[in-house]
């Protein structure tokens, strides 16, 4: 999705709020937002935003350097789990933790998680978000 259309469909889906929350998120963790992942991660996080409350559990499969999960979390406070199967990913999320002042004992949570035998239980999660995460499956996925 090239800049401009990404900026249309963000107004028509009322995302520019996110994007903005994001952004800011983003510098706080002197983080710099992809260009490119500007909708799904605004689109996500209003979605969490609307379902997610203190009481929830939210799963984020393949968090990488994503925003979202620290963010929903300090947004709404339910039990996050970032997760992750590179550890270069997995320290990043828990450098954001630690940046954030966001307990490692509390309600959120980076672990490391294959997202094809995930050991969550059934009907256990309130929200899931994957966000460009297939393409680094093998197998069905691109790699």
């Amino acid at each position: 999705m090239d800049f401009v259309k990404g900026r249309i469909v963000m107004l028509r889906e009322g995302l520019m709020q996110y994007w903005w929350l994001l952004y800011r998120h983003g510098k706080a963790l002197a983080q710099r937002t992809d260009i490119y992942r500007n909708v799904e991660d605004a689109y996500t996080a209003r979605q969490g935003d609307l379902i997610l409350t203190s009481d929830s559990t939210y799963l984020d499969i393949g968090s990488g350097s994503s925003l979202v999960p620290t963010f929903l979390f300090q947004r709404r406070g339910a039990t996050t789990y970032a997760t992750e199967m590179d550890p270069v990913y997995l320290k990043r999320q828990q450098e954001y933790q630690v940046t954030l002042h966001i307990p490692k004992s509390g309600k959120f949570r980076v672990q490391a998680e294959d997202a094809t035998r995930l050991s969550f239980g059934d009907n256990s999660l309130d929200f899931i978000s994957v966000i460009s995460t297939i393409e680094h499956i093998p197998g069905d996925g691109d790699s």
